[in-house]
């Protein structure tokens, strides 16, 4: 496997096991993962929140299934905050979370995992593309499963109002209601619920905002002030900062 490309940030950040464990509130706000209790995988905490994503994905895939939140986690920053061309990592970060989900059904993120990944992968091919390979509809079911499991994991609520979103933009809201059962004020309600249980994670406020930039133009002055919320946050980790630089970009 080739090296992957390092963190733009690195040396910025440092955790270890410990100031992991003291932050894990503060740093899983938008996902609820509890914190775990095998110092190996806090160690590969520390990896993945210093910046250190490979190292971190490596640390997951020896701790087995239990590392699998680990290993998407970082598969998925890397593959879409640093990639240039992430196809084939999100490719991969999709296989992992059916495996986990075919071991650990009732963990939300191998569930989460799985949609975010079709749903990024959807951004790469098109939509069009996305509905004729019959993505669309596996993708917003392993959120909404995702959801069932806990309804307090925010980036869920924000990655399905994203998806909806998406659907809606492309079809028209009445086409992607007949089709997907997709309601505009269902893709509201998830985006709201997603800002309120994680007001500050950049990564929600930045999928709420392209959601709402895919609605109309009516929703782009509250895009636009969630772009800025996120590009003035002050990062807590590597993954954060990453975040903080895409949402500059969007702006």
């Amino acid at each position: 496997m080739n090296l992957w490309t390092p963190a733009p940030c690195l040396g910025q950040f440092a955790f270890d096991r410990e100031s992991v464990r003291a932050r894990w509130s503060e740093l899983h706000a938008a996902d609820t993962l509890p914190c775990p209790t095998d110092n190996t995988l806090l160690d590969g905490w520390a990896l993945f929140h210093t910046g250190l994503f490979e190292r971190a994905l490596h640390t997951g895939t020896l701790a087995g299934i239990t590392g699998a939140p680990l290993t998407c986690r970082a598969c998925a920053c890397h593959a879409a905050l640093i990639e240039r061309a992430p196809p084939l990592r999100l490719q991969q970060l999709h296989m992992r979370a059916c495996t986990s989900a075919a071991f650990a059904p009732r963990c939300p993120e191998s569930w989460f995992w799985q949609g975010w990944a079709l749903m990024q992968y959807t951004h790469i091919i098109g939509m069009a593309a996305a509905l004729t390979q019959g993505l669309v509809m596996p993708g917003m079911t392993a959120l909404r499963t995702a959801l069932m499991l806990d309804g307090r994991h925010a980036w869920a609520h924000a990655t399905l109002g994203e998806f909806g979103a998406e659907v809606a933009g492309a079809l028209g809201a009445l086409t992607a209601h007949l089709s997907h059962g997709i309601r505009t004020s269902e893709i509201m309600d998830s985006l709201h619920t997603a800002q309120r249980l994680a007001p500050d994670a950049p990564a929600v406020l930045c999928a709420s905002a392209r959601a709402l930039r895919r609605l109309g133009h009516e929703h782009r002055d509250e895009a636009h002030t969630l772009l800025e919320r996120a590009a003035t946050h002050t990062p807590r980790d590597a993954c954060e900062w990453l975040w903080v630089e895409r949402a500059r970009a969007l702006l």
